[in-house]
């Protein structure tokens, strides 16, 4: 049975714009679920509702994503295929308006084995080099300043001008939040991220970010990285379908914390070994927030959505330790999409929350 499930970002997002992000999950949900109940792969299906999410300026991906220090854009990507595991991505890239679609491409070439000069395909390529690889395979590049809007330079002035003041600026909380001493809190969408499954049965999952307002140059965040942004594979699991399942995730928030935990490979280890995903989530972010590697951090701030599906159902689960975490999903029977604000009200808590479609 055909699913796809999107996420808007693990940070804090605001009930006055609940309607915006309503609109675009919906509209990201809907450019795959169409595809895929034509019959259309999950690779394809998921590139579209990429595009969908990276070209909106709300989005801290692509179009009007977070600016560097310096005031340039740097976007990181990674795509995964249950099948095999196949794995693109790109990091620190300026050029590329989709760069999901490049990660895209390197995923299926490294499918296609050796190169025909006995080279290996690259998993991950960074900077000039992606750009230079994406032009050798018909990409066409974008100049920096047209990936830059009014809204993005406005939010890097305003950052700046903290610096200037001498007030501290927190990267202790995620990508889409940045919070400004303890007053005054920006909101800015993180990662952005998808899973789906096609009609066949196989799995998908994506992710997508600027990172970090004011990150460094060159910085790279758990979006590109393998194991944690995103991870798709056919797992023996634990359920009675001896088959197994087949489970995709994709990960938000603090993309240090999440790279230190392996959050995307985490999630899909507990995953395959309990009956429930929203109890492998559970289970996930219990390490993710006793992590021995972030010991020094007071709050491990990070969220996951995951799907596990088997021959008889669909199962969608999120899980994140941030305020919020804005959701959306729809099956191959959905009238429409479904949207959903996961609120966390505790602090230094996290919340789990699931559905089961049945096929």
């Amino acid at each position: 049975m055909a699913f796809v499930a999107v996420h808007l970002g693990a940070g804090s997002i605001s009930e006055s714009r609940k309607q915006e992000y309503s609109r675009l999950a919906s509209d990201a949900c809907q450019r795959a679920i169409v595809p895929l109940r034509e019959g259309v792969d999950c690779l394809t299906a998921l590139t579209a509702c990429m595009t969908c999410l990276e070209d909106h300026e709300l989005t801290n991906a692509g179009v009007g994503a977070n600016l560097t220090v310096d005031g340039t854009v740097e976007l990181d990507a990674s795509m995964m295929h249950g099948t095999g595991g196949a794995f693109g991505s790109v990091a620190a890239v300026s050029q590329l308006k989709n760069p999901s679609h490049v990660a895209a491409a390197m995923l299926k070439n490294g499918r296609s084995g050796m190169r025909p000069d006995g080279r290996v395909h690259p998993l991950m390529l960074c900077g000039s080099g992606a750009h230079t690889w994406a032009t050798k395979h018909g990409f066409q590049l974008t100049e920096p300043n047209e990936m830059i809007t009014s809204r993005s330079r406005r939010l890097h002035k305003h950052f700046l001008s903290m610096l200037e003041d001498g007030t501290s600026i927190s990267n202790s909380t995620p990508d889409c939040t940045t919070a400004i001493g303890r007053s005054a809190v920006v909101q800015q969408l993180d990662t952005v991220g998808a899973v789906c499954v096609d009609q066949h049965g196989e799995v998908c999952a994506a992710a997508s970010s600027g990172g970090l307002a004011l990150k460094e140059c060159g910085r790279v965040g758990q979006a590109a990285l393998y194991g944690c942004g995103c991870w798709a594979e056919r797992c023996p699991g634990a359920r009675s379908d001896a088959s197994g399942i087949s489970v995709a995730v994709t990960t938000s928030g603090t993309g240090e914390h999440l790279i230190q935990a392996l959050m995307a490979r985490t999630c899909t280890v507990e995953i395959s070994t309990i009956s429930s995903v929203a109890d492998g989530l559970r289970s996930a972010m219990h390490k993710f927030c006793a992590c021995p590697q972030l010991s020094h951090v007071e709050q491990p701030l990070g969220g996951a959505l995951a799907i596990g599906c088997d021959a008889s159902c669909t199962e969608v689960a999120w899980a994140h330790s941030t305020e919020s975490f804005f959701i959306g999903y729809a099956g191959q029977a959905s009238r429409k999409p479904r949207v959903t604000l996961s609120r966390n009200h505790t602090a230094g808590k996290f919340t789990v929350e699931g559905r089961m479609v049945r096929a």
